[in-house]
């Protein structure tokens, strides 16, 4: 009973719900360290509104300038995993929580004068195969492999794999609407994809999205590996064509 009850005052004093570290230089050079408390970052995409947890985070900044106002409030965002989405971020301020002197300060600090946002966390690299999906907007990120399926069809049949299943997907015509499918187990189909739209599940970030095929540029199968070298703290990618769209 009094462990549940230290609990619950540590909840009411804020303590239990303390924000990732981070650090914010502003656009004059002053820099704050400490722990962000706004737990959200909301961003207008050319695929839409996405919401990210800002405790996938790795890192924020404007697309071009020196801050985020001279950007009008257009910023690339990285998840730890590598995964990059780009979009407005028309959040007037975000909250930081300093501790100074003993003492903890809550700083509003207004978006207009942010010139980059870094967090701590350790990076979270894929364990096994990924696909990589760019956009004509500049997003470029990882999608879950075991969630996202494909529907494909042809004199054959009906196919639905899963890109875990699949080695390579590889455009036939201009309209992309052919595509040479081989997956792992060495089976390849020409067939027709059958969506317009790709209903795709992140392996970080928003739970899930439904992406227009138009606004493809490539999809990519990489997996990432130790190099031989050696050097175990470093990682090396190597990637393996899976057709652009």
């Amino acid at each position: 009973m009094k462990t549940i009850l230290l609990l619950v005052a540590l909840a009411a004093a804020g303590c239990a719900t303390e924000g990732p570290p981070v650090r914010i230089t502003l656009v004059d050079d002053q820099v704050l360290v400490g722990h962000l408390t706004t737990r959200t970052i909301e961003l207008e995409t050319g695929m839409g509104p996405l919401e990210f947890d800002s405790a996938d985070a790795g890192e924020l900044g404007p697309i071009e300038g020196p801050g985020i106002d001279a950007s009008g409030h257009m910023v690339n965002l990285w998840l730890r995993n590598g995964s990059e989405f780009r979009g407005r971020w028309n959040r007037p301020e975000v909250e930081v929580q300093l501790d100074v002197g003993g003492e903890g300060h809550s700083i509003d600090v207004p978006i207009a004068k942010l010139a980059r946002l870094q967090f701590s966390g350790d990076e979270i690299w894929p364990e096994e195969s990924v696909f990589r999906i760019r956009t004509k907007d500049g997003d470029d990120f990882f999608v879950d492999v075991s969630r996202t399926q494909l529907e494909f069809s042809n004199e054959l049949g009906t196919f639905k794999p899963y890109l875990e299943e699949i080695e390579r997907i590889d455009p036939l015509d201009e309209a992309k609407r052919s595509w040479r499918m081989t997956l792992e187990n060495g089976t390849s189909l020409v067939a027709e994809l059958r969506q317009t739209e790709l209903d795709l599940a992140f392996a970080m970030g928003p739970e899930a999205l439904r992406l227009p095929l138009a606004a493809v540029v490539s999809m990519q199968r990489e997996r990432f590996s130790v190099p031989s070298g050696g050097f175990f703290d470093e990682l090396e990618m190597s990637s393996q064509s899976a057709g652009s769209v």
